[in-house]
């Protein structure tokens, strides 16, 4: 699963894909972290992250509120 997350912040942060490929991953994301599909397998996937990789995440992340784009910041 940590390879899958790590995938989908890099196509967050690339800023040369699509504004709405990033969403979509920043969507997908989200809904991985918060288990709002309520599958078993997630449930508490964020806290079982190593701290190094969360921070890696959250800086990923954080970095698209710079985004000209606002579908990205959103």
């Amino acid at each position: 699963m940590k390879k899958f997350m790590a995938s989908l912040i890099k196509e967050i942060a690339d800023t040369t894909n699509s504004d709405s490929a990033r969403q979509m991953a920043s969507v997908i994301c989200k809904n991985l972290i918060s288990n709002t599909g309520g599958d078993e397998r997630y449930i508490d996937l964020w806290i079982g992250l190593d701290g190094q990789f969360r921070t890696f995440a959250k800086e990923g992340i954080l970095a698209n509120l710079a985004s000209p784009s606002a579908l990205v910041r959103s």
